[in-house]
């Protein structure tokens, strides 16, 4: 895919990012495959999205390391919350139960060391509240080198 704003590209949308790897297309999906079963299936997150009124649905962020760990961030509440977490921890259980080892780790909480707190984005939201960085607490202990 092209570039964005090259001269030939000029006011057409296109993806300013590099095509995803087939193997980090195939591990996004198994998180979002997952996340779906564990949304359809947990009966205290229907509940919470009963009463709320939406589907939870959470932004997550997928590295890929050397080893063939995956560190997986889903954002919410810079802290986590019930919900989050008991998310999270299942995510995670899943995941490696699928995978036959511990090759998933997943943070619904950022590393303050992470974040300014002065920093706040175009769209209002706070960095904190994002998955990249909680993917990046997620691989923080891990001493395999990001591949993807």
């Amino acid at each position: 895919m092209p570039k964005a704003d090259t001269p030939n590209n000029k006011g057409k949308k296109v993806n300013k990012y590099p095509p995803r790897p087939p193997l980090t297309k195939a591990e996004c999906q198994r998180v979002v495959d997952m996340r779906n079963k564990i949304r359809a299936s947990d009966n205290k997150i229907k509940e919470r999205q009963k009463r709320i009124g939406k589907v939870l649905s959470v932004a997550t962020c997928v590295f890929i390391h050397e080893n063939g760990d995956v560190s997986v961030g889903i954002s919410g509440s810079p802290q986590g919350n019930y919900y989050t977490k008991r998310y999270a921890e299942k995510l995670e259980a899943a995941l490696n139960k699928e995978a036959g080892r511990k090759k998933c780790t997943v943070s619904y909480v950022a590393d303050a060391k992470l974040i300014s707190k002065e920093e706040q984005w175009d769209n209002g939201r706070n960095p904190d509240e994002c998955a990249e960085p909680k993917a990046t607490t997620a691989a923080h202990n891990n001493n395999s080198y990001f591949a993807y």
